[in-house]
């Protein structure tokens, strides 16, 4: 077994949170998992998660958030990379001790979340956008999964495109909940 304690995996903010706040039997999603180290280091030191979907399709992307906005991509994973990221996810899977709680979902976050219930997530871990319309929608689309006292994180917010999609996307929302940022994830 692989012990994922690292300080710094995405997501690792989540930790205390869930351990703290979200009780038991905790069901979550982290969409857009690529190798695998935050689901297995939430499952490795969140004993109360019964359950997580791990959501990607693992096709190339081009990353296109970054901090001077120019229209041409940060960086860019080809199919030869994206076959190795994936196969690295699924031995982390495997070998993390708790492959026994994951549930893949090998597909495009849209119709991941069209097959997950409304109300049925106690958190949901967005870290799959690439550009600020994805972000959008991202967050349009699971916002509803989340139970209403749940929690919905997303990463990468210090990214000024991420963060002012946020800001909008809590503008048209308008619901008096109550949010945080820390260390680059927005909850």
């Amino acid at each position: 077994m692989y012990i994922f304690n690292s300080k710094n995996v995405d997501g690792q903010q989540l930790v205390p949170i869930i351990n703290l706040l979200l009780g038991k039997d905790v069901v979550g999603a982290e969409v857009g998992t690529l190798r695998g180290q935050t689901a297995c280091t939430l499952l490795q030191n969140c004993p109360s998660i019964k359950k997580l979907y791990v959501i990607d399709f693992w096709k190339p992307y081009s990353d296109f958030l970054k901090v001077e906005q120019d229209g041409l991509p940060a960086y860019s994973v080809d199919e030869k990379d994206i076959e190795f990221i994936k196969v690295t996810a699924l031995h982390n899977f495997k070998y993390c001790g708790y492959s026994e709680k994951i549930e893949i979902l090998d597909m495009d976050s849209n119709i991941a979340a069209s097959i997950i219930e409304n109300n049925s997530l106690d958190f949901v871990f967005l870290d799959v956008h690439m550009t600020t319309e994805q972000i959008k929608n991202d967050l349009i689309v699971w916002y509803d999964k989340v139970k209403t006292n749940g929690i919905i994180a997303v990463h990468d917010c210090i990214d000024k495109a991420v963060y002012n999609a946020i800001i909008d996307f809590l503008k048209e929302k308008n619901d008096g909940k109550k949010y945080s940022i820390f260390d680059n994830t927005f909850m």
